[in-house]
């Protein structure tokens, strides 16, 4: 049985040590768009997410747009941390790169996914995950959490291994919404992460029962 997962969707190394000292997270995910917020080179940027995670998975993602390109720079890629994923386009190239390099035996991620036939695809190529986007879909009219629960009910029938992990997840709702209907995984920006513990109701809660307790004059615990 899968376990589900959380990532970590970011770049920025304070928000990392933040989200990690929850104790749930499984990894991160990062782009070259959210790389390039942060000083320092591409490798330096990745292997620091590396060390401040302890080992945890790190997604990194190829620049190149040719085949040989992007296994060369997978390679590589690979080398930089004990559990790396490379993270490729939904395209062509990309699938043929994830095709090859999965035979080598490196975990790779098919990621820009909008639809069901690219998810099988991406999965046929022997993809460890694919990322299908939520809220980016939603705004060029395709049902993001839709087409999650039609991949993964494919997956489902056919006995399809490769994981889902929900991507471009705006809201806690959302990432529910997504593993409700099939998301094995959700990466999330740190924002959604940390609201997705907070509800009005709990606060007023919690406070309603320290005032009970405070009333009472009373010392704390111990």
């Amino acid at each position: 049985m899968i376990t589900v997962k959380f990532f970590l969707d970011t770049a920025n190394l304070d928000e990392i040590k933040k989200a990690f000292e929850l104790g749930i997270l499984d990894g991160v995910t990062t782009n070259p768009a959210l790389l390039s917020k942060q000083s320092g080179s591409y490798k330096e940027g990745v292997q620091s997410i590396v060390a401040l995670t302890g080992g945890a998975i790190v997604f990194a993602e190829v620049l190149a747009t040719e085949p040989e390109g992007m296994i060369r720079e997978a390679k590589e890629i690979a080398a930089w941390g004990p559990n790396m994923v490379i993270k490729l386009p939904m395209t062509p190239a990309g699938i043929q790169a994830c095709a090859s390099l999965t035979k080598e035996g490196i975990s790779c991620a098919v990621t820009l996914i909008y639809s069901e036939p690219q998810a099988v695809v991406a999965a046929k190529a022997g993809a460890k995950y694919i990322a299908p986007f939520v809220a980016r879909a939603n705004e060029v009219g395709v049902d993001g959490i839709e087409t999650i629960s039609k991949i993964a009910q494919t997956f489902q029938s056919h006995a399809i291994q490769t994981e889902i992990l929900a991507a471009s997840v705006r809201n806690g709702h959302d990432a529910a919404k997504a593993l409700r209907c099939g998301a094995t995984s959700v990466t999330l920006p740190y924002g959604v992460l940390m609201g997705m513990m907070k509800n009005p109701v709990t606060d007023m809660t919690l406070n309603s029962f320290l005032d009970l307790w405070n009333s009472k004059s009373a010392s704390g615990v111990f």
